[in-house]
C-alpha cells in the first residue's frame, strides 16, 4: 500500500514520528487488519495521550467484537476528554457499542442504554444548535433504537421480559414512529430511501404495534398465572412452617413434661436420702447417747467397787503383823488389778460391766480364802 510505505519513510527518517505511526495504524484499520492496528494505537497511547487515540483504540476493539472492552474504553474517554463540541459524538459513540453489546447477547438492558446514550447525544446536539442534517441523523439512531427495542421484546420469552417492559416498549414505539414521519417530511434527511422510511413506518404502525399489544396481554396471564403460583406455594410454605411449627411446640412441650417428670423423680430420691441420712443420723446419736450412758454407769459401778475392797481389805493390826512375822505375805495385787481394770474399760464398752464384776468377785474370793483356824494358830 503506498500509504504504508510514505508513512514507513517518514519514521525511517523521524523514529519517533508518532503521527507517521498513528497513520499506519489507521490504514491498518481500514483495511481490517485490527490485531496491528490495535497494537500501535496501545504504544502510541503511552506517547500521544489524546482522544483521538482513545476513541480508535476503542474502535478497532468494537470491530473486534470485544464490546465490553469497547464500551470501557469509551466510557473513559469520555470521562476524560469529554467537552462541549466532542460530548454528543462521544455519547453517539457509547451509544452504538452497547448497541452492537445488545444486538449480540440479545439484551433489553442493553438497548436501553444504547438509547439513552443515544437520547443525551441528541440533546447536547440539540443545545449546540447543530445543523438540521446533524440533528436528523441523531434523531434516527434515537428512532431505530425504539424500534429495536420492541423487536427485541417481541421476540423475547415469557420469563426475559416483562408487562411494564412492554408497555414502555409501545410508548417508545410510538415516539419512534412520530421521529420517523417528521424525518419523512424533511428535505435534509437522506440516510435511507424514502420508499423505505416509508415501510419502516407502516410496519411500526401495524406489525408492530399491534404485536407488542398482543404479546403485552399474554405476558400479563403469565405473570397473573405465576402469581397465582407463586401465591399457592408461599401458602403451602406458610402451611408447612406452621404445621413445622406446631410439631416443634408439641414436641417441645413433650420434652418438658419429661423433663419435669425426671426432676419429680430426681426430688424424691433426694427427699428419701435425706430421709435416710436423718435417720441414720439420729440412730448414731443414739447409739453415741447410749453409749455414754453406759460409760457412766460402768465408772460409777467401779468407783463403788475400789471403796467396798478398800472398807473388806482392813485387818486388825496385830494380825497383819503375826501374818509377816509367819509366812510371806501375798503380793501386792490392789493396783495391778486397778490397771487391768481400766484397761478393759477402754477396750470395749460394752464388757466393761462384766469385767469389773468378775475382778471384784476374784479379789472377795481370795480374801475370803483365808482360813479362820490358820489365823488362830498363827497366834498362838
Amino acid at each position: 500500500m503506498k500509504a504504508v510505505q510514505l508513512f514507513q519513510k517518514v519514521l525511517q527518517i523521524d523514529p519517533y514520528n508518532v503521527f507517521a505511526a498513528q497513520g499506519i495504524a489507521i490504514v491498518f484499520a481500514e483495511n481490517k487488519r485490527m490485531g496491528p492496528a490495535l497494537e500501535i494505537f496501545r504504544k502510541l497511547r503511552d506517547s500521544l495521550d489524546n482522544e483521538d487515540v482513545y476513541c480508535n483504540i476503542a474502535h478497532c476493539l468494537l470491530e473486534m467484537h470485544e464490546n465490553a472492552k469497547a464500551v470501557e474504553t469509551y466510557e473513559y474517554t469520555l470521562k476524560r476528554f469529554s467537552n462541549a463540541q466532542n460530548r454528543s459524538r462521544l455519547l453517539n459513540l457509547l451509544g452504538k457499542a452497547w448497541y452492537s453489546r445488545g444486538v449480540r447477547e440479545k439484551s433489553y438492558e442493553f438497548f436501553q442504554k444504547a438509547l439513552k446514550n443515544a437520547e443525551m447525544a441528541l440533546k447536547c446536539e440539540e443545545d449546540n444548535k447543530s445543523s438540521e442534517r446533524t440533528i436528523a441523523s441523531f434523531q434516527y439512531n434515537v428512532a431505530l433504537l425504539h424500534f429495536q427495542i420492541a423487536e427485541t421484546l417481541r421476540r423475547a420469552t415469557f420469563k426475559q421480559r416483562k408487562v411494564v417492559y412492554i408497555t414502555d416498549a409501545i410508548s417508545g414505539l410510538q415516539s419512534g414512529l412520530d421521529i420517523l414521519k417528521e424525518l419523512q417530511k424533511s428535505k435534509n434527511f437522506n440516510i435511507i430511501p424514502e420508499e423505505e422510511l416509508e415501510q419502516r413506518i407502516q410496519l411500526g404502525e401495524t406489525t408492530m404495534k399491534s404485536a407488542l399489544e398482543r404479546i403485552a396481554k399474554e405476558q400479563e396471564e403469565f405473570e397473573l398465572e405465576q402469581s397465582n403460583k407463586l401465591d399457592e406455594a408461599r401458602k403451602i410454605l406458610e402451611e408447612n412452617e406452621i404445621e413445622r411449627q406446631e410439631k416443634q411446640k408439641k414436641e417441645e412441650e413433650i420434652r418438658q413434661m419429661k423433663l419435669e417428670k425426671q426432676k419429680e423423680e430426681y426430688r424424691k430420691l433426694q427427699d428419701e436420702a435425706q430421709r435416710l441420712i436423718q435417720e441414720r443420723e439420729s440412730m448414731i446419736t443414739a447409739e453415741d447417747e447410749k453409749d455414754e450412758l453406759s460409760e457412766n454407769e460402768a465408772e460409777n459401778g467401779e468407783d463403788g467397787k475400789k471403796t467396798k475392797k478398800k472398807r473388806k481389805a482392813k485387818k486388825p493390826a496385830g494380825e497383819k503383823k503375826r501374818r509377816r512375822k509367819d509366812e510371806p505375805a501375798e503380793p501386792p495385787k490392789k493396783e495391778e488389778e486397778d490397771d487391768e481394770e481400766d484397761a478393759n474399760v477402754q477396750s470395749g464398752r460394752r464388757n466393761k460391766k462384766n469385767a469389773l464384776s468378775n475382778e471384784f468377785i476374784d479379789d472377795s474370793d481370795e480374801e475370803e480364802a483365808v482360813p479362820s483356824g490358820e489365823d488362830e494358830n498363827d497366834l498362838f
